[in-house]
């Protein structure tokens, strides 16, 4: 007999923090890298190569199942009219916080105007059947990043776009065209994580209706490691067939440079092999293979071990509501961030800082939790989103009895 669905997936909440903690360390730990203390470089360089790439990604996988968690209960009231309102507002609100975020100087890109416009970009799509999802998202997934490395390198652009802030849409021709193909996390890229968040959604809610969650998420996590380990294996192989085919060629050392230190969105030029390489941030097919998987796999093991317990113990409930409260925590972090990048920028952060971003966050989660409020962000978006909601009829015959068991 079916169930019914929690009021919110724990697990969820658990992955968004890891994503939190995992930018926090891309964007604050790398500099102790170059420390002269051997641990302490060894320690950040970890740190670095689990994040770089796979927090924002996991970030944007999870943004992906939320719409489809955040809207189950418009669309019951309001049908496809009430979703598509729905994610706009929510989007728009997005890009708007970012472009804020982006004005003073901090220490990251500031993904926020990326992250609003793949949600609204995603919005119909949460009307589409499952095929086309995969569909489009395939399409995406294996020429998006060739037609953003191919357009750049014939451009001559290496960075473009950054964080996006308002004064960048001045010239709205080249914002437009950083935040939709050549930008640093651009929407055909990020556009692949949401359909594949909106995908993973769909059958956790599916499989959570017949009791078999925790069986889901065991299968999603053993299924993601193993395409992390496909796609090194392809990223290596490629390495090695051109290291040994023209051992001096520099879009060899190009493509060395780019997997050990990430990239800006593309590689540095549209080649067919090198969207064979798993670079950080450079949305070839087997990155996307890469951090999409890690994505999965970190959602699945929190879903498995969250599933079927009714009480939380403290701690795993304190870090839920930091995770579900990401969009104030991030905010809270690019500001924290500023005194450091108007004093000695990068060079400033470090472990130490790390962690105190990371307690920081922890301290919010504790007076959410104390509370029972939700991040001022979240409630934000939650209240400007029912009022635009409003501008869309009730579908007849729907009560919001019913409508609220369809969350």
């Amino acid at each position: 007999m079916p169930s019914a669905l929690p009021a919110r997936f724990a697990g969820l909440d658990l992955a968004r923090f890891v994503a939190l903690i995992g930018m926090f360390a891309a964007h604050l730990w790398l500099v102790d890298g170059a420390s002269d203390e051997p641990l302490r470089a060894i320690a950040a360089n970890v740190a670095f190569q689990l994040s770089d790439g796979t927090a924002s990604t996991l970030f944007a996988v999870l943004g992906g199942m939320s719409l489809v968690l955040a809207t189950r209960r418009v669309r019951a009231e309001r049908g496809a009219a009430g979703v598509l309102i729905a994610v706009l507002v929510r989007g728009l609100i997005v890009m708007l916080i970012g472009t804020l975020l982006a004005e003073p100087p901090v220490v990251m890109v500031v993904v926020l105007v990326y992250f609003g416009a793949a949600m609204i970009v995603a919005g119909p799509f949460l009307l589409a059947p499952s095929w086309l999802i995969v569909l489009v998202g395939g399409v995406l997934a294996l020429f998006g990043g060739g037609i953003n490395a191919t357009l750049r390198q014939d451009l001559g652009i290496f960075l473009e776009g950054e964080s996006l802030p308002l004064g960048d849409f001045a010239e709205p021709g080249t914002a437009l065209r950083a935040l939709f193909l050549t930008g640093v996390y651009p929407v055909i890229t990020w556009l692949v994580y949401l359909l594949l968040g909106i995908l993973l959604a769909r059958g956790m809610i599916a499989t959570a209706e017949h009791g078999g969650l925790r069986g889901w998420g065991w299968i999603a996590a053993a299924g993601g490691v193993a395409f992390i380990v496909l796609a090194h294996v392809v990223s290596w192989a490629t390495l090695s067939v051109v290291e040994t085919v023209a051992p001096r060629s520099g879009e060899l050392q190009q493509a060395i440079i780019a997997q050990s230190g990430g990239s800006y969105g593309a590689m540095p030029t549209g080649t067919w092999w090198m969207q064979l390489i798993a670079a950080p941030h450079s949305g070839t097919p087997v990155d996307i293979l890469r951090t999409g998987a890690v994505a999965v796999a970190i959602i699945g093991l929190m879903t498995a071990l969250t599933a079927d317990r009714r009480r939380l113990a403290y701690p795993v409930r304190l870090i839920a509501t930091t995770g579900a409260a990401p969009l104030t925590i991030y905010a809270a972090h690019c500001l924290a961030s500023i005194p450091i990048a108007m004093s000695t920028g990068v060079r400033g952060a470090g472990f130490e800082l790390w962690a105190a971003n990371v307690v920081g966050a922890l301290v919010i989660g504790a007076i959410l939790l104390a509370l029972r409020r939700k991040g001022p962000l979240e409630a934000l978006i939650a209240v400007a989103v029912r009022g635009g909601v409003l501008l869309v009829p009730r579908r007849p015959g729907v009560s919001s009895a019913v409508a609220a068991t369809r969350r």
